[in-house]
């Protein structure tokens, strides 16, 4: 039989529970940090949306203190403009949503598109297609030579038909990926007449 000192198996249970302790503690600091981002987030938008508010209705002109320039400022500018596209149908308002986005935004997302995490660049694949931001087709375009995923093929497929459906279709007919019949419904349903 074979025999383990006692004072090997209390080591290595001291390790097993230290590594568990500083693991937790990991946790709860991210969490405590996400929750601080998202704290100031809130803020943001409750002290500044009527503001936003008023430069969007050309009540008041945009001042350089609203370009962004702190994580959390993005969040919210985001959070704020993806509620008014999502909710107005007002083209002015929209329009004014997609140059602001163009011009103070879009070299955030632009990082964002390469960022390591999926999720990251999904949601800045989604803000290129909600705020139409065109400077960005190009690095879009070269997310086609990196190896992706079936959803960011899609949405790009969708970043690619709202600026060039000619060469949409061409990507459509070359995709690796089959797509479910109301996917490939929703892409041809944002075709131009011209096109169909």
């Amino acid at each position: 039989m074979i025999s383990v000192r006692l004072d090997i198996i209390l080591l290595l249970m001291l390790i097993v529970v230290l590594l568990l302790v500083s693991f937790s503690l990991y946790l709860f600091w991210e969490r405590a940090k996400q929750l601080r981002h998202q704290e100031r987030v809130q803020y943001y938008i409750e002290a500044n949306k009527q503001q936003w508010f008023q430069m969007l209705h050309d009540i008041e002109p945009l001042s350089e203190q609203w370009i962004p320039s702190k994580q959390h400022e993005y969040d919210a500018i985001e959070e704020i403009f993806v509620s008014y596209i999502q909710t107005l149908s007002n083209p002015s308002i929209c329009n004014k949503i997609y140059q602001f986005a163009n011009d103070y935004l879009a070299d955030y997302y632009r990082g964002r598109l390469t960022s390591r995490h999926w999720s990251v660049r999904m949601n800045s694949l989604y803000r290129v297609c909600d705020f139409q931001l065109q400077s960005l087709l190009e690095p879009c375009k070269q997310m086609r030579q990196r190896r992706i995923t079936r959803e960011e093929h899609y949405q790009l497929l969708k970043v690619i038909l709202m600026f060039e459906e000619e060469l949409f279709l061409e990507d459509l007919i070359r995709s690796p990926y089959e797509f479910a019949a109301y996917e490939f419904k929703q892409l041809m349903s944002l075709l131009s007449q011209d096109t169909l």
